[in-house]
């Protein structure tokens, strides 16, 4: 992700996702609204996770690709709203984004000024990110994690990295 400058270095980041598979999506109780998405090669956490809640490779790997987001967003198809941020505790939402696991990204989009995220899967479903956080005491909308650092979204569309 080294990159001259930040909309450089996220638009490198989201564009290498494509070709590579979803792995995990971590969500829920505990997490709120949040998603945590691991994408492509498995790498090893250190140290590794001690919650008995998470299965075991979510437990000891990162992926290649990371993305926590914590704004709106929504899955989708090409005809209808399949589940949002706002029914994440819903049992129909976890078997949805389960389903989303092993699905490979086709191509990510991004939207400037914001920087909301549409990622579309072989399965021809979309992950669409809004980035509704204006104030910066709401903190960063998502943040892409790779090996080389992060990339986050912050509120207003700020972008900030930590490379």
């Amino acid at each position: 992700m080294k990159a001259s400058d930040p909309e450089t270095t996220l638009q490198h980041a989201i564009g290498s996702l494509a070709g590579k598979p979803l792995w995990s999506v971590i969500f829920g109780r505990g997490t709120g609204s949040a998603l945590h998405l691991s994408f492509g090669d498995k790498v090893p956490r250190h140290p590794v996770i001690d919650n008995p809640v998470l299965r075991e490779d979510q437990r000891r790997y990162v992926g290649e690709v990371d993305i926590l987001v914590r704004c709106v967003w929504r899955v989708q198809d090409s005809d209808v709203v399949l589940a949002s941020s706002e029914g994440v505790l819903a049992a129909s939402t976890a078997v949805l984004l389960g389903q989303l696991e092993s699905n490979v990204v086709v191509r990510g989009l991004l939207s400037p000024p914001a920087w909301d995220l549409t990622l579309t899967f072989d399965s021809r479903r979309e992950l669409r990110v809004f980035c509704d956080r204006t104030e910066a005491d709401e903190g960063d909308n998502y943040v892409v994690y790779t090996r080389d650092g992060a990339i986050a979204v912050g509120p207003g569309g700020v972008l900030s990295t930590s490379l």
